[in-house]
């Protein structure tokens, strides 16, 4: 009888993970730390994303490649120290993703849409970047994401 309530109790604490987990900043999927995000639209609304974060080189070399699909979260935000010109491929990446390029203030700089899965071409942001936000094909223009929108609030 007590292993039993003991194994209940158990189930439950497990089953409730996931659910109190999503909510917060710094818990990993895939190994990359959860953060949200909010961009300012120049329509005046404000997007909050459920973003995996890469802010080591190592993470950010491995990004979302092999991943068939984001489950949960919205993108992944790459955070360098400073911004610098950045170049981005979709080897071994079999989603077509959209991506963002936002300058050291945050601002939205330049958007490279529906980047063909697997390609080894680069994709080389136009001007210094320190953010680079990549989301499924398409959703820039379906949240009405365009060039001057701004981050502002990026997880800790």
């Amino acid at each position: 009888m007590i292993k039993q309530l003991i194994a209940t109790i158990i189930t439950i604490f497990i089953i409730s993970l996931p659910l109190t987990a999503s909510a917060q900043d710094d818990i990993f999927a895939h190994g990359f730390p959860l953060g949200t995000i909010e961009i300012q639209t120049a329509y005046g609304d404000t997007l909050l994303l459920n973003v995996e974060v890469a802010r080591t080189s190592r993470d950010r070399a491995k990004g979302l490649m092999h991943r068939e699909t984001l489950g949960d979260i919205d993108g992944m935000l790459f955070i360098w120290q400073n911004a610098a010109l950045r170049q981005f491929w979709m080897k071994n990446t079999p989603l077509s993703l959209d991506i963002l390029f936002f300058d050291e203030d945050g601002t939205l700089v330049h958007i490279a849409e529906a980047q063909t899965p697997f390609s080894e071409s680069l994709i080389h942001s136009l001007l210094p970047a320190k953010y680079v936000l990549e989301l499924p094909a398409g959703d820039s223009a379906r949240r009405h994401i365009a060039l001057g929108d701004r981050l502002s609030r990026l997880p800790k």
